[in-house]
């Protein structure tokens, strides 16, 4: 206060595009900013390296201050449109480092939520990827659209990469589409069982009629997921537990698993699959006694052939009695993802190299090497 008031000229700027603005945005200094916009200072000045604008950098902040000095520096003109070197949009700025009051800011100084960077990423993709749930529903009750002009980027499968059910289940209620995938052919639904949040899958098929057999283009992913699923929900009925709606895989009977099923095309709707004759007490044991579970390791390609020729029913009752649960399954599927992943073989794993999600291009941070 007391250089300005002796004359300090405050739009000059530093060499690397620095001026005292930028710096008291960077930092959360409000009350400098209210200084330094009162004596005239430049407020869409850029730093030469990045390009970003003050209010990119007040927006990147997680101070209260950063969020006092991004409302005054939008109150002071502040173009909401900016863009740095990256494409970013103060607005997604505060979206991908989940300030949520700087996002609402924003909004209501006429922000467009829809704009993406180069890449591909917009505001609500890369706050559902962060798992900012705030900022999520803030986008979407302001109109911001549930899907990407590049599907791999879809705010619901980012949020299934990184394994959020909250996040899911609050982009599925706004109407996200459950069928979008990625370039290897999976759904959310197949990341989330890949990802061994079986419950967050039950839910997703009985709340919002996910397919199961349309989950993924991988057979394999296809069978694990009918397999899990429904033996999840096997032992909510054993429970008496009922997550949403009664449990329906594109039709209004129960998953199969059949052979017939297991040659025929997914997405082929005019193929039905065989019924499987039900099991009765009788053969229901001779099954049990087949399944040859044992304490110390659990055969779990023999457990999918079996699913092939009996309900999940006699398959539960088999693992319940001999002391197994699903949660050991899962456990045991993890177990063996982990192993194909380290000898490089990962067929029946999470087979998502280069699918375009998240996981690959990286954060925003890890794309531009740069952790703001």
């Amino acid at each position: 206060e007391a250089l300005l008031d002796n004359g300090a000229d405050a739009s000059l700027c530093s060499e690397a595009g620095w001026s005292a603005l930028t710096f008291a945005a960077h930092k959360g200094y409000d009350d400098i900013v209210t200084l330094l916009l009162t004596a005239g200072a430049p407020v869409n000045c850029r730093v030469t390296e990045d390009f970003s604008t003050p209010l990119h950098k007040a927006c990147a902040g997680s101070k209260d201050g950063h969020l006092q000095a991004a409302k005054l520096l939008i109150v002071g003109g502040a173009d909401v449109h900016a863009l740095n070197k990256w494409r970013e949009t103060p607005l997604l700025t505060a979206a991908n480092h989940g300030q949520a009051d700087a996002v609402l800011a924003l909004l209501r100084a006429n922000a467009d939520p829809c704009k993406c960077t180069d890449t591909g990423w917009s505001p609500l993709s890369i706050a559902a990827y962060k798992g900012h749930d705030e900022v999520v529903k803030l986008l979407l009750e302001e109109g911001a659209p549930t899907e990407e002009a590049d599907p791999t980027l879809s705010a619901l499968l980012q949020a299934a990469t990184k394994g959020l059910p909250e996040t899911v289940d609050l982009l599925l209620r706004h109407g996200a589409d459950h069928t979008v995938t990625t370039k290897k052919g999976d759904t959310a639904l197949s990341i989330l069982v890949e990802q061994h949040l079986i419950d967050a899958a039950v839910d997703m098929v009985a709340d919002y009629n996910a397919s199961i057999a349309r989950c993924s283009r991988d057979r394999k992913k296809v069978q694990r997921a009918r397999l899990l699923i429904n033996l999840r929900m096997k032992q909510y009925e054993k429970e008496g537990r009922t997550p949403g709606r009664r449990f329906n895989d594109d039709n209004d009977s129960e998953p199969d698993l059949s052979d017939e099923d297991a040659n025929s095309p997914i997405h082929d709707s005019d193929v039905s699959p065989e019924a499987v004759a039900p099991v009765t007490s009788k053969k229901g044991k001779k099954k049990k006694k087949r399944l040859g579970y044992n304490a110390n390791r659990m055969d779990l390609n023999m457990l999918e052939e079996e699913y092939n020729k009996v309900k999940g029913d006699a398959i539960l009752d088999a693992m319940q009695q001999n002391g197994e649960d699903l949660d050991a399954i899962i456990r045991e599927f993890k177990a063996i993802d982990e192993e194909k992943s380290k000898a490089g073989d990962f067929g029946g794993g999470t087979g998502r190299e280069n699918d375009g999600s998240a996981d690959n291009g990286g954060s925003l941070e890890e794309q531009r090497g740069n952790d703001n």
